[in-house]
């Protein structure tokens, strides 16, 4: 084999990952095991259906001429470790909005807030863990007003990057003076251009009145700052007018929290889809190493909560790895669950595809830790895809 080509089996099929052109093939038993006798020497005479295929392999340098035995290389050699590089730190549960596909199913009623003390113990963990970028986020961490300045001040010089998600109804001049002076880059959400479609999928009138009005001093401020758009069946994003001053890229919403199948329709479901041809798209050797090295998001990022239980992400509450009254962050990082990749996940294991496919782990639709992402239409053990509206149908039968 050449180098950086490796060929991974499935239950029924296999796939030659190509990490030089970036290019995967979909191959049967037969042609892989054919490989493994010609690079292990163990086959001298070729059918004229297998010199065929050879010529194949050698004409896209995926196999090359030696004089030189050559052990069969396994993709886990990709394999290596990656630091902790990003927190997000939950300062408060509270928000002033009930957004319909919230994963933290916050609302005005939640009480649970971070204590500065609490602030400063986690920020001495992410310290000794070496991460250098933090964002501070809720429900609305704006609530907390001078706290949360507070707070921003005592990590001002700690980390190369902080920001703040919020989702922008409380953003006035005080607020963008603060951001301005230290450095602060915003992240905030807008689900529509038109005001009153934002307004219900947020469950309240008027916001997006405010949040644009956010927007428009973040640019007189200068202040850096994205936007995260949620897209939903029933709202419609519309398009942007003259006082638009920004751009919507909206996503379906993780299946988690608040969110539900329901707010999918079918042209949403096809965006999201796993099938034959999300494998059309260039391998990334980078993304096939961390695919290799574990959990491709848990790998580089934490969340800890308002009481510092850490959990693998934003949106993943069924595992966390401890707390840190009780463990340091950095005996937490060699956790078997941030380093397993897919071969622990149930109906991944025995894909050919698990190191060329990204799935969100969080994105759950209700199945459980180890299952296949529900919105995988491949079945390995048979080898064949489903049709996407058959599976569309079947998936809301079910969460009926």
């Amino acid at each position: 084999m050449n180098t950086d080509v490796y060929i991974v089996g499935g239950k029924k099929m296999s796939a030659i990952y190509d990490l030089n052109k970036g290019f995967l093939y979909s191959i049967n038993q037969y042609t892989k095991n054919l490989i493994d006798h010609i690079v292990s020497n163990k086959i001298k005479h070729l059918s004229a259906i297998e010199k065929e295929a050879c010529e194949f392999l050698l004409k896209n340098n995926l196999l090359i001429v030696s004089e030189n035995k050559h052990e069969k290389k396994s993709i886990k050699e990709l394999k290596i470790s990656y630091p902790w590089q990003f927190s997000w730190i939950e300062v408060t549960r509270k928000c002033n909005l009930s957004c319909i596909f919230c994963y933290e199913m916050s609302d005005y009623s939640c009480q649970e807030n971070m204590s500065f003390e609490s602030l400063k113990f986690a920020v001495s963990n992410l310290l000794a863990a070496k991460i250098s970028k933090i964002q501070f986020i809720g429900g609305e961490p704006l609530l907390l007003n001078g706290t949360l300045q507070e707070m921003i001040s005592y990590c001002k010089n700690k980390f190369a990057f902080i920001e703040v998600y919020t989702n922008g109804t409380l953003i006035d001049e005080k607020w963008c003076k603060f951001f301005k002076e230290n450095d602060i880059n915003v992240a905030l959400s807008i689900h529509s251009y038109i005001p009153e479609e934002h307004d219900r999928v947020v469950n309240c009138k008027g916001a997006h009145r405010l949040v644009s009005k956010a927007t428009n001093l973040l640019d007189e401020y200068n202040i850096k700052y994205r936007i995260a758009t949620i897209k939903n069946k029933s709202c419609i994003i519309g398009e942007p007018t003259d006082e638009s001053t920004y751009k919507l890229c909206p996503k379906g919403p993780k299946v988690t929290g608040r969110s539900q199948l329901s707010q999918y329709n079918y042209e949403m479901f096809l965006n999201k889809i796993i099938t034959k041809n999300t494998f059309q798209q260039q391998l990334n050797k980078k993304s096939v190493q961390i695919a290799v090295s574990g959990t491709r998001c848990f790998l580089k990022n934490i969340y800890i909560a308002t009481d510092l239980t850490v959990y693998p992400c934003v949106m993943e509450r069924r595992y966390n790895y401890g707390n840190l009254a009780q463990k340091p962050l950095t005996e937490m990082m060699h956790d078997e669950f941030r380093l397993s990749n897919k071969d622990s996940i149930e109906g991944c294991r025995e894909c050919e595809y698990r190191y060329a496919c990204f799935s969100c782990r969080p994105d759950a639709n209700g199945k459980g830790l180890y299952e296949k992402p529900w919105y995988c239409s491949y079945n390995p053990e048979t080898g064949v895809w489903q049709e996407p509206r058959d599976m569309f149908n079947s998936l809301l039968k079910v969460r009926t």
